[in-house]
């Protein structure tokens, strides 16, 4: 019984019910009275008989939990040109090394082509550099990879024309090596051909070699 006789404003009875104050004192006056109004005491027994009983206290709505999935890191991406790890410092060891055992046959032929020592300097440094220094700058562009494709036949050229002119003793002696005559004798082949055969192999197998770990380089 001590329930019936709860008094509240109409207002709190609104409240607690979870309805407007304006439709509950409308309610009440048709009920009760043109005297009703917001700031009005009703007891639980007018509520009831308005509304059909007492109105539960209305409960906070629990956030809807919401579970945090750990957003998965994203591959980190290395830096344009720059490559870790053995296999990239292998990669650029097969590089160096036939760009360092052409340098004296750039150098030559350079020398040979411009007839001024530093400026055959400076060129074959150029060229010898430029293929490294795209890697690691990220350079990765058509015009780039034909620039080194046009770096690489010009060393070939000067490995080639270099090695032949050592078999043939070209500018030296004028006899064709040792090595290059047993190598007609086995082959039964003519001084020239073997010599021309000779320098394209040697030659094109370092350009080769420079060329695959370049390929390679690039694409990191």
């Amino acid at each position: 019984m001590g329930a019936m006789t709860d008094k509240r404003t109409l207002t709190e009875w609104a409240d607690l019910s979870g309805k407007s104050a304006d439709s509950v004192m409308r309610q009440a006056r048709r009920k009760f009275g043109q005297g009703m109004s917001k700031t009005s005491v009703m007891s639980a027994e007018q509520w009831a008989l308005l509304y059909g009983g007492k109105p539960s206290e209305k409960r906070p709505r629990k956030p809807a939990s919401v579970t945090n999935h750990p957003t998965p890191a994203a591959p980190k991406k290395a830096s344009p040109g720059k490559t870790f790890g053995w296999r990239g410092a292998i990669l650029y060891l097969l590089m160096a090394i036939p760009a360092l055992a052409s340098l004296q046959n750039m150098h030559t032929v350079t020398l040979d082509i411009t007839g001024h020592e530093f400026s055959a300097l400076l060129l074959t440094g150029l060229f010898s550099a430029s293929p490294f220094l795209f890697v690691l700058a990220g350079m990765k562009n058509r015009i780039t990879v034909l620039l080194v494709g046009l770096l690489i036949a010009y060393e070939c050229f000067c490995n080639f024309t270099r090695i032949y002119g050592g078999l043939t003793g070209f500018g030296r002696s004028g006899f064709p090596t040792r090595f290059l005559g047993l190598v007609t004798d086995v082959f039964n082949t003519g001084t020239h051909g073997t010599a021309l055969a000779l320098s394209g192999i040697m030659a094109g197998l370092a350009a080769a070699v420079f060329y695959i770990a370049y390929n390679e380089l690039s694409k990191k």
